[in-house]
């Protein structure tokens, strides 16, 4: 015989013997009578249909609950925001400039004697003749071996000097 196949019938035997205990303690509290409990006793007190705190009848009153009146601007209350998307940030103050690149790379004279520059103006080459216009209201005043000289205006002036390169501010068009 197997050990295992002992195992098997000891604890066969023994839910059979738990399951037998079971039923004659079942079957010995059957005897028809009920249980013992206490009898029912009514109370004294009188029953009130009214609330006990006077203010809660007043809360309900028809007068306050013809008072209410619905909210109408407000949206449903079973509709969401949280799937719309943000609203889009303030716009930012638009630059009403630019900045533009000058650079000088010399000059020549002419057979009358008029200087010309070769000037960079933001990626462009131009000869221009002193006086003329750059860009704007930046004029051309002065050309020198070693620098240019631009005027805005007669206020300020903006030096350029040979090949090299300035960084001036204009106004956007």
């Amino acid at each position: 015989m197997n050990a295992s196949f002992d195992r098997s019938h000891a604890i066969t035997a023994g839910i059979v013997v738990l399951a037998l205990l079971l039923l004659v303690m079942v079957l010995r509290d059957l005897g028809g009578e009920l249980p013992a409990l206490p009898r029912f006793v009514p109370s004294t007190a009188v029953g009130t249909l009214s609330p006990t705190d006077h203010r809660l009848g007043q809360l309900f009153a028809p007068a306050a609950l013809m008072a209410v009146s619905p909210a109408t601007n407000l949206p449903p209350p079973f509709t969401t925001t949280y799937f719309q998307p943000p609203p889009p940030p303030p716009k930012a103050d638009v630059k009403k400039t630019r900045k533009l690149a000058l650079t000088y790379n010399g000059y020549f004279e002419t057979a009358a004697g008029e200087k010309r520059a070769y000037l960079m103006v933001g990626g462009a080459m131009a000869m221009l003749p002193v006086g003329a216009p750059v860009i704007s209201d930046l004029m051309l005043s002065n050309i020198q071996r070693a620098q240019l000289t631009l005027r805005r205006a007669v206020t300020q002036e903006v030096v350029v000097p040979f090949r090299g390169t300035t960084e001036i501010e204009v106004p956007a068009e």
